[in-house]
């Protein structure tokens, strides 16, 4: 039997996919006519603005070019939010989503949960139901539990 090393596996996203994917997305968050200036985010992220600028106002390879660490990188993306995550992780084949800061009481959770099951029902069998929004209710439900599970661990 053949033995495989490692140096015979690629990972199954590359390095350049990710650098090309994050600076896409700070092409359409930062910068002039943009959500956000490069001070703005460097204040607001802790990441220098001229490693920010090396970074997006240079490809992969050029000699100014400047790499993000992960760190960085997220520190960047919880500034700019889920529409700006959304920007690159995709190439994974995931999303992302922002937490909400409030969360309901778990008996108006478990009733709205209910509710919306039992409309989610009627609405496939026929019923007169608005589909999108209790698929939107139901979406932000499983955010706020997904946020009450973050804050418990």
């Amino acid at each position: 039997m053949q033995q495989r090393h490692s140096v015979d596996f690629e990972p199954l996203v590359s390095h350049e996919q990710v650098v090309n994917a994050f600076q896409k997305g700070l092409s359409l968050f930062v910068g002039r006519g943009r959500r956000m200036s490069v001070a703005q985010l460097a204040k607001a992220s802790g990441v220098h603005h001229r490693t920010i600028e090396a970074f997006k106002g240079y490809r992969l390879g050029h000699p100014d070019w400047r790499s993000l660490d992960w760190g960085q990188m997220l520190s960047i993306s919880a500034v700019l939010g889920a529409d700006f995550t959304n920007e690159w992780l995709p190439i994974i084949g995931q999303g992302a989503f922002d937490l909400p800061e409030d969360e309901p009481s778990p008996g108006d959770l478990a009733a709205e949960v209910a509710e919306d099951a039992a409309a989610l029902v009627r609405g496939i069998n026929g019923g007169s139901a608005n589909l999108a929004h209790i698929g939107n209710r139901l979406g932000r439900n499983a955010r706020a539990v997904t946020a009450m599970a973050a804050r418990a661990a």
